[in-house]
């Protein structure tokens, strides 16, 4: 379905196309392809690797605690992972590079501020309101969740400096920052996990993402030429937001 309203859709755009382009594309196509794919699937290792690790040394009562643990954690990406969709589209489609880092920059503040006030809130749920959904066995999940706040926030963070280097055609720095992650999660998991169960796995997932956006982060400071002062808020930020919500609650007809 996905492929047929795509042909739908995108053929209308394709005012002068001819077989000789589309094959030429291929190589392009697939060597960006297998980029993509590696640091999907290493990345998919960072969010899951503790599991198998927990399953092992813990068993599957330790499992269904994390797997909550996370899944209510990963909530918080809901936002980052929206705006990064959208400011990938605008950045693929823009001419204007320095905006291009400008609308970065602004989203990687604002996602700070919106994540860590949402793990906050998070952390702050008392284990009776999860004993009541989920049982008595879900105890002392805010543990959890404190030792998963840095990590959750800080990736999120990182999401719309993923966008940018996908929509400007440096994918393979997303690999390289899902591959040294995985790292840090093969390397600390296999230590942390079987001597403190899920508090070790919730720190190891963290340093991991961590490690993931403070590589982003640095390759994005050396290609655009910023510095970590530009990742302050500014006064202007404040009404960009109020306008930028103006926009999207004309646009809904609230």
């Amino acid at each position: 379905m996905a492929l047929l309203f795509g042909i739908y859709y995108v053929i209308k755009q394709l005012d002068n196309y001819s077989l000789k382009k589309i094959f030429k594309a291929i190589p392009a196509l697939f060597g960006m392809g297998f980029i993509s794919q590696i640091s999907n699937v290493a990345q998919l290792l960072n969010y899951r690797f503790n599991y198998f690790l927990i399953e092992k040394f813990w068993g599957s009562f330790g499992l269904g605690r994390y797997v909550v643990s996370m899944q209510v954690s990963e909530s918080v990406w809901i936002v980052s992972r929206s705006i990064a969709l959208v400011q990938y589209s605008e950045i693929s489609n823009a001419s204007d590079y320095e905006l291009a880092i400008k609308r970065t920059l602004f989203f990687v503040r604002w996602i700070f501020l919106l994540s860590l006030t949402g793990m906050l809130i998070i952390s702050c749920i008392p284990s009776s309101l999860f004993q009541k959904l989920l049982g008595q066995d879900f105890m002392n999940l805010s543990k959890v969740f404190i030792a998963l706040l840095p990590g959750i926030v800080l990736l999120a963070c990182s999401h719309p400096l993923s966008a940018f280097f996908s929509g400007t055609g440096k994918i393979y720095i997303n690999m390289y920052g899902s591959l040294l992650g995985l790292i840090v999660t093969i390397g600390l998991g296999l230590f942390l996990v079987p001597k403190w169960g899920i508090i070790g796995a919730a720190i190891t997932n963290s340093c991991s993402y961590m490690i993931t956006f403070g590589f982003s982060l640095y390759k994005f400071t050396k290609i655009t030429h910023t510095h970590l002062k530009d990742l302050l808020f500014h006064t202007s930020d404040w009404k960009m937001m109020r306008l930028l919500i103006r926009k999207i609650l004309k646009k809904s007809k609230f």
